[in-house]
């Protein structure tokens, strides 16, 4: 087990580098991400050059690519590994400096700029494009070169958004209203209408896909819910097991397991099949806040509230 105690703020979030020889942590009340090598057991510091707080990041599939997302519209893109600012490998300042959304109650042709944030972004998997999404705007699938393909949804301050490991699902969060929508995208990430929304019984904090492509995890304040994508109802079953305040989840890349981070101070595994849990983790690092698996699946990853983060071998 590797334990890194460099960060002064609660991990918001984690995410591990496409070769998985750096996990990348961020915190709300930071502009800096902590880039923790898992080889030397070190960690280094990077500014964002955000004006505020990071609210997400997104490795690219190829890995070449980091993104992040903060406050009030602010974001940086850089090459990876050398992190050197290159927004031209993603062109969001096109999307985010207009940042346009239409009253569809009114007859005029002119838009507003909506002066939120990004609360998320993530890659499409396979692909160099990502789906943004912006508070109190619609989504966008950003392309390369600027270009976008809007998702008509307005979505909250707290949103988050979820690809199916296979690409052809997005999922997104609405925390506020407590909605959940799903389309299901045609060739050249074209959406379809909404296939399903889901209503949730109480407040979510994460979305995660399993490997195979069949479930999506809901993790919200009272434990997890699972919802099978293959039918077109918004009919859910809930994991049993002790669970007290669900901040995170992670799915296995590989497995059908899924990860969950707890205010109790625990990780826990569960078999996203038998809906049963597996094996439960408590590192001592006060609440849990984040949890994320490495691309092989080998490997997990805990941040807690004090700045804590731990690093372990799955098996």
């Amino acid at each position: 087990m590797l334990t890194f105690k460099h960060l002064k703020y609660p991990i918001a979030r984690l995410g591990f580098s496409p070769d998985g020889g750096t996990l990348v942590a961020a915190c709300n009340e930071d502009a800096h991400l902590a880039l923790c090598d898992t080889a030397n057991q070190s960690v280094t510091t990077c500014d964002s050059f955000l004006e505020a707080g990071i609210l997400s990041f997104a490795f690219s599939p190829n890995g070449k690519i980091l993104a992040v997302s903060g406050l009030s519209g602010s974001h940086a893109v850089y090459s990876w590994p050398d992190l050197k600012y290159d927004p031209g490998e993603l062109s969001m300042d096109r999307v985010v400096n207009s940042r346009l959304y239409y009253d569809f109650d009114d007859d005029s042709d002119e838009a507003e700029v909506d002066e939120t944030s990004i609360t998320d972004l993530v890659f499409v998997p396979g692909r160099k494009e990502a789906a943004l999404a912006m508070a109190g705007s619609d989504l966008q699938i950003v392309f390369p070169r600027g270009d976008k393909v809007p998702i008509r949804v307005a979505v909250s301050e707290h949103s988050h958004l979820a690809w199916s490991p296979d690409g052809k699902m997005l999922a997104a969060l609405d925390r506020e209203l407590g909605k959940i929508t799903l389309w299901r995208f045609k060739a050249r990430l074209q959406p379809d209408l909404a296939i399903v929304q889901y209503d949730l019984p109480s407040p979510c904090a994460s979305l995660a896909f399993s490997a195979d492509n069949s479930t999506l995890a809901m993790g919200h304040l009272d434990g997890i819910i699972l919802a099978d994508v293959r039918r077109r109802t918004g009919s859910f079953s809930v994991l049993k097991g002790q669970l007290v305040g669900v901040n995170k989840i992670a799915a296995h890349p590989k497995e059908l397991v899924l990860a969950s981070a707890s205010r109790d101070g625990t990780v826990r595994f569960w078999d996203m099949k038998t809906q049963r849990e597996t094996k439960c983790f408590d590192w001592k690092i006060g609440p849990v806040s984040a949890v994320a698996f490495s691309p092989d699946g080998m490997r997990c990853a805990a941040g807690g509230n004090r700045g804590q983060i731990v690093v372990w071998d799955v098996d």
